[in-house]
């Protein structure tokens, strides 16, 4: 992908490359633990992606099997200098085909209504809003989207 005069690779990633790269990521509350990571991610089918540039992460998405029909979309995202430049969407399509191709009916993203270009994004790629989660901070309202994905 070309985005502002760089190129960016999208490849698998490892639980050490999602612990050292969310400190760069101001909206990750909280950081997960290595443990945590393999918690989720090794006792069940699961992908990591990077986007790298020059070799350097410069975003990631997470998900992992929630049941043989579903897989949640858990942790993205993309350093702030590197926003806007098409590298969100190209690891979101990169996970809806690996998703296809592994027999997934369909995948979930949870967000919260203070990330309006996620929302945006999920939106503008056919992702339909199923449940909402109200609290007194509108910002921190929970919203879950999910995709219908053709396995054909």
């Amino acid at each position: 992908m070309k985005g502002n005069s760089f190129l960016v690779k999208i490849e698998l990633g490892s639980i050490q490359q999602l612990v050292e790269f969310q400190r760069s990521i101001p909206e990750f509350e909280r950081q997960t633990s290595e443990q945590e990571y393999a918690e989720r991610l090794m006792s069940c089918r699961s992908l990591v992606l990077v986007a790298k540039t020059n070799d350097e992460v410069i975003g990631i998405k997470v998900g992992y099997e929630e049941n043989d029909e579903v897989f949640y979309s858990w942790i993205g995202g993309v350093k702030p200098e590197n926003r806007g430049n098409g590298v969100a969407l190209s690891l979101l399509k990169y996970q809806e085909k690996w998703v296809v191709q592994n027999g997934f009916k369909r995948i979930r993203v949870n967000t919260y209504n203070k990330y309006g270009p996620m929302i945006c994004m999920l939106i503008n790629n056919n992702y339909q809003l199923v449940d909402f989660e109200q609290h007194s901070d509108i910002q921190r309202n929970k919203l879950t989207f999910e995709k219908v994905m053709c396995n054909s």
